[in-house]
């Protein structure tokens, strides 16, 4: 649960953003919010500033829901529209070029969704850590380490992403 990036994240964010040039092009910020301090907030915040950085029209759902009057120091989410909320996170998929993930986005419902449209999507996918396709499988559904499932039983063809 991070508060906020530190210097050596933001230059890894960098380098690898720069691998992916996002010049004139959209991306949509990704991530666990339910669970975090002030609903993760500071972690799409910074994430959004690197992406602006290198060029990208960013899209945030912290910024998106702050807009629409969240206090993310709301614990109880009070007021807040979460059904609303999510209908923009998927409609706004529908119009980016690509994803970045936030760590621990596999550990996040909406995430994972965000993950698996992306992927149905066609969409590029950034990753905030870097994945390791020997060690992950991604199906457009959910995302797990291989060592979690048995391979011998699972068609190789079954998977892509």
């Amino acid at each position: 649960m991070s508060k906020s990036m530190s210097g050596a994240e933001m230059r890894l964010i960098r380098e690898r953003i720069k691998r992916e040039p996002g010049r004139g092009k959209s991306i949509y910020v990704a991530g666990p919010m339910r669970g975090y301090p002030m609903f993760n907030f500071p972690a799409f915040d910074a994430a959004s500033a690197a992406l602006r950085a290198q060029g990208w029209e960013v899209f945030s759902p912290a910024e998106h829901d702050r807009a629409s009057g969240f206090d993310p120091s709301n614990t109880e989410m009070v007021g807040f529209d979460v059904t609303a909320a999510f209908r923009w996170d998927l409609e706004t998929l529908l119009h980016v070029d690509a994803v970045y993930f936030l760590r621990g986005w596999e550990a996040s419902q909406g995430a994972n969704t965000e993950h698996s449209s992306a992927v149905s999507l066609g969409l590029q996918r950034i990753y905030q850590d870097a994945r390791d396709e020997q060690e992950y499988y991604y199906l457009p559904h959910i995302a797990f380490k291989r060592s979690a499932i048995d391979t011998q039983t699972v068609p190789r063809r079954a998977f892509r992403g």
